[in-house]
């Protein structure tokens, strides 16, 4: 089993390295990749550990990074890159997404003020690994009346149904500040890696129609076929377009730790995913 899709406390999610090791060895995952949200810096922790003692499986390099494409906010997941090479890149320029995220907030309280959603109005990131979208919603929660003014704001992800919608009054052209999809892909194939779409059905968009035209107009390698909120017919779909158009196959949970509580390190949610090595073996040696 293996789970390609894994965030820890260098982004969004809540563990650390030594605590992703120590349950990847206790499931008995035979490879795992960290994908932090457009950074690295996970990775300088492994030099600081003997790695077998913690885990003797395959850590394969990742991450994931974000573009847009039809003006749709998605991300690109990058595997086997190489790290010294990536450190270069703006697609990991923390600085940058940092100050990208805080001219967000300050969007999102403004449109929500002229919409009365009752908000601390002074709210600020935490640090440079926060997103505006998760620090905005996670305040406008705390109010009561929120919820029966504006109950859709509530029922799934505000950043996919209201930030990346174009007809949201919350709506962002991230295409303004986010790099090309073309040259994320670019970059990736300079740092010596594979390019792959991660979780389409994501997306607030017409899913297939909308991958097959970035399999058109890109270079991309392959596709998260297997996720934790992928049903059976999905992942089919999935597996089919990437035969199809000899396209590469990965997946993973999408792991975040205690902030995605329903997701599960290796087995995503309720036990759906158990993906076998043999998906990957097409590009991944042992």
């Amino acid at each position: 089993m293996i789970d390609l899709h894994i965030h820890t406390n260098h982004s969004d999610g809540t563990d650390d390295i030594l605590s992703i090791l120590t349950k990847a060895k206790t499931l008995g995952l035979e490879a795992i990749s960290i994908t932090d949200h457009d950074t690295v810096v996970a990775y300088d922790e492994f030099k600081k550990i003997d790695i077998n003692k913690y885990y003797k499986g395959l850590i394969i390099n990742g991450v994931e990074l974000s573009t847009t494409f039809n003006k749709i906010p998605i991300e690109i997941l990058g595997y086997n890159i190489n790290l010294e090479k990536i450190k270069t890149s703006p697609c990991v320029d923390i600085s940058r997404r940092f100050d990208i995220q805080k001219k967000y907030l300050q969007h999102f309280i403004k449109v929500g003020s002229n919409l009365g959603i009752k908000c601390n109005n002074n709210i600020q990131l935490k640090n440079n690994k926060s997103w505006a979208s998760t620090t905005y919603f996670n305040e406008i929660k705390k109010y009561p009346n929120n919820y029966e003014k504006y109950p859709k704001l509530f029922n799934g992800s505000f950043y996919r149904q209201f930030v990346g919608n174009k007809n949201s009054p919350f709506y962002i052209d991230e295409n303004k500040d986010l790099l090309d999809i073309n040259f994320i892909i670019d970059e990736i194939h300079r740092c010596d890696g594979k390019a792959f779409l991660a979780h389409l059905f994501q997306y607030n968009v017409n899913h297939i129609e909308f991958l097959k035209e970035i399999i058109k107009t890109t270079k991309i390698d392959g596709i998260e076929c297997f996720y934790s909120w992928f049903n059976d017919n999905q992942t089919n779909q999935l597996l089919i377009l990437a035969k199809e158009n000899n396209l590469l196959i990965s997946g993973g949970s999408d792991y975040h730790g205690n902030n995605k509580k329903d997701i599960k390190l290796g087995t995503g949610v309720n036990n759906n995913l158990n993906i076998p090595f043999d998906v990957i073996k097409e590009w991944v040696e042992k």
